[in-house]
């Protein structure tokens, strides 16, 4: 199986925490479609995110983190 790359933070891990962002949301939120361009990274601190791959025909759910 393939494996994603380690992204880790160099220098001061510090700044990088002082640079995140809180955007909560509620049950049924989309946080991003497919197709979207990557522009936010998202850290699910509590709750559960599902995850869905849609086709032509369907919308079908591959993982829940």
């Amino acid at each position: 199986p393939s494996r994603a790359p380690v992204v880790g933070v160099r220098g001061d891990a510090g700044n990088f925490a002082d640079a995140l962002i809180a955007e909560p949301f509620k049950a049924g939120d989309t946080l991003i479609r497919q197709g979207d361009k990557g522009d936010k990274f998202y850290i699910v601190k509590s709750g559960i995110c599902k995850c869905m791959v849609s086709t032509e025909s369907k919308s079908e759910g591959v993982e829940v983190l």
